[in-house]
């Protein structure tokens, strides 16, 4: 029997073969931590009320404390000094994984499993300079994983009891805090800058288990001869990441005309200045006259100067009647590639369509169509993913104005409510794993390979967000 890579394996004296062996071979510890999460979608939660109405088409319209993130030139269109908070009140995702664990012979497992996750998404402060001069800082939320799986294949080989098993926890979040600048540059263009600072960070834990079942129940063993197993394989792994950076951020918006305004916004490329990740893994496989045990524990941190974030590039035309718009608009995220942080993404292209309808001056309503592609390259091993979503939002804000007493530096303060649902539904391939019950030899069987297999994504989330202006 071969031992997993990089391990040493030593026989077992005293004991008696058993005419078969199990030999679960691959590189499952690779291909983990060159996957540290589940999923690598860019705008899993809209971080402002303007987004939320019209499922993110912004770039030519945006005009509160989130143009920091989407489009600093927006901030000089902001009307008076204001303060935003926005949140996720939950977001439901359904997943399906039909066949994330397999073997040779047909049998499948499914991983399907439902996350919740409830964040801030967003706060900002704007503050007016000047009439043609406005400043804003926030703190955003654009990615907030965390997601819990398990699947167990029960399989039997040779007439005997065998069993593949695989757990997978992953937590990431992304926090953006940003500081700009908006400029009113004549009554048709307005132009922004923006920095923002990144931290990126997540954790995964896996366990990946398979071999012969013990024949005697724990309650029944007499010795410890009666806890052998034919063969066995068990991959553990806890990895940690954290890569912190910033990323430049620029924009305008220009009216072409009475009804007709452009908005063009590039954000990144994000570069990081430090990166801290540490991996604990341990391997072990045993059998009948053969023993494997591999602990690793790799800590690895320091200041390291590379992207970390794809450069983006926005593009939108807005056609403006009255107090009420439509928009679409065309997105652009460029390849990025780095070992050191565990970094690898495509060039990838989204558009959105997106619009709001004053009714009033205390009602508007919005709705939007969204993509929002992976940039995840093509899954090459347990627990890779690549899916593309597309959806639907919608909702409606309400303001209320109140007149102050004369003398204040404000006639009024304005309070709005935001309240929008957010649709999507992903599809793609998953990395599962998959157990091959033929063998070149008649006393090994199973072999570890990590086909991509389908996966699906319902998605639901609440968006609730609050502004007030004075």
């Amino acid at each position: 029997m071969r031992s997993l890579p990089g391990g040493s394996a030593a026989p077992r004296p005293g004991r008696r073969a058993r005419g078969a062996r199990l030999a679960l071979r691959g590189s499952l510890g690779v291909l983990l931590l060159a996957a540290p999460a589940l999923g690598g979608n860019e705008d899993e939660l809209f971080v402002g009320n303007d987004a939320a109405l019209s499922g993110g088409a912004v770039t030519a319209t945006v005009r509160d404390g989130s143009a920091l993130y989407y489009n600093p030139a927006g901030l000089a269109r902001v009307p008076r000094d204001s303060v935003d908070l926005t949140a996720s009140a939950f977001v439901l995702r359904g997943y399906r994984l039909p066949e994330l664990l397999s073997a040779s012979n047909g049998d499948r497992a499914p991983g399907d499993f439902v996350e919740i996750v409830s964040a801030p998404s967003g706060l900002s402060y704007v503050r007016r300079l000047s009439p043609a001069l406005v400043a804003a800082a926030g703190v955003f939320v654009p990615r907030s994983l965390d997601l819990v799986l398990r699947s167990s294949l029960p399989l039997v080989v040779d007439g005997r009891s065998a069993s593949a098993l695989a757990a997978l926890g992953v937590s990431q979040s992304r926090y953006v805090a940003a500081l700009g600048l908006g400029l009113r540059v004549s009554r048709r263009l307005s132009v922004g800058l923006a920095l923002h600072g990144i931290y990126d960070g997540g954790t995964l834990s896996s366990l990946f288990a398979g071999g012969f079942v013990s024949t005697v129940a724990p309650a029944a063993a007499r010795s410890v001869a009666d806890f052998a197993s034919d063969g066995f394989v068990q991959q553990q792994i806890i990895f940690s990441r954290t890569n912190v950076g910033f990323e430049p951020a620029w924009g305008l918006q220009l009216e072409l005309g009475e009804h007709v305004r452009c908005g063009l916004a590039l954000r990144g490329p994000g570069v990081s200045l430090y990166s801290w990740q540490h991996g604990t893994t341990v391997e072990s496989q045993g059998g009948p006259d053969l023993d494997v045990f591999r602990p690793q524990d790799v800590p690895r941190s320091g200041f390291v100067v590379q992207r970390m974030l794809a450069l983006r590039s926005m593009a939108a035309l807005a056609y403006y009647f009255g107090a009420s718009w439509i928009a679409l608009e065309a997105d652009y995220q460029s390849r990025v590639y780095s070992e050191r942080l565990g970094v690898d993404v495509v060039p990838v292209v989204n558009a959105r369509l997106g619009g709001r309808l004053q009714l009033s001056e205390a009602l508007a309503l919005g709705g939007g169509l969204f993509s929002d592609r992976s940039n995840e390259p093509t899954p090459r091993g347990y627990p890779d993913t690549h899916m593309d979503f597309y959806g639907a939002s919608a909702g409606f804000e309400l303001s209320t104005a109140y007149a102050l007493a004369a003398g204040q530096a404000s006639s009024s303060v304005a309070f709005s409510t935001t309240l929008g649902l957010r649709y999507a539904h992903g599809s793609g391939q998953v990395g599962g794993v998959r157990v091959d019950l033929s063998a070149p030899a008649a006393a090994e069987v199973g072999r570890v390979t990590t086909p991509a297999g389908p996966v699906s994504v319902d998605e639901l989330s609440l968006h609730i967000g609050s502004a007030v202006y004075f």
